[in-house]
């Protein structure tokens, strides 16, 4: 499985636990990278499948949905974002704000969506990890945008994340595969836990807005 960096740290670790309880036997290798380097390894045939945001720009390459990753604001607890439940995109500009790489999917995203709020992103930190970025929050020195799905598996501590909105913003998550090369049954199978897991997830992010 090749998996860009957000989904092999945030929705992947639970679909492989989900898998191996039921296949202990499959040996399951996971590559975390780039997108543009996931497709890579699927063409190549050195991946079964990859896990990354949508790209539809080869007609060899099979793209199914697996679920929409909205884009969430972290900022410290005490931070005055934080005292709101939602936030837009034009009451992020005030504050110092810290970029992940060129290379990450969610800067690009970011970046459109300030150039929206008439304001071109002017990063106060370029970071290349989450944890540093994390680090720097906590510290009260700036906020970060990044995918929701990365949230279940951050011990935040004095972080919190809000939604935001005007407008909401998400990344189409796709499973990719080669058109013209037959899945491994193994491989159809942990499609389909990953849908599952989707599921799962799913159900119990309802029942915490239910409470």
């Amino acid at each position: 499985i090749a998996a860009s960096p957000s989904l092999s740290a945030g929705f992947l670790p639970g679909a492989i636990a989900m898998f191996q309880r039921t296949h202990p036997s499959i040996e399951v290798q996971l590559h975390d990278m780039f997108s543009e380097l996931c497709i890579d390894m699927v063409r190549s045939g050195k991946a079964d499948l990859a896990l990354t945001p949508e790209k539809r720009v080869d007609p060899s390459l099979s793209h199914r949905e697996l679920f929409r990753d909205r884009l969430v604001l972290l900022c410290k607890s005490d931070h005055p974002l934080a005292q709101r439940r939602t936030v837009t995109w034009r009451q992020l500009v005030p504050y110092n704000y810290i970029s992940f790489k060129p290379t990450s999917s969610v800067r690009h995203l970011v970046d459109a969506a300030y150039v929206r709020a008439n304001s071109p992103l002017r990063p106060a930190f370029e970071v290349e990890h989450l944890g540093t970025a994390i680090g720097l929050i906590a510290n009260g020195l700036a906020v970060v945008v990044i995918p929701h799905s990365m949230t279940a598996q951050i011990n935040l501590g004095p972080v919190v994340y809000r939604r935001i909105t005007g407008p909401e913003i998400h990344r189409d998550i796709c499973i990719i595969t080669l058109k013209s090369r037959s899945l491994a049954p193994a491989a159809e199978v942990f499609i389909r836990t990953c849908v599952e897991h989707q599921e799962y997830l799913r159900a119990a992010e309802l029942g915490r807005i239910g409470r």
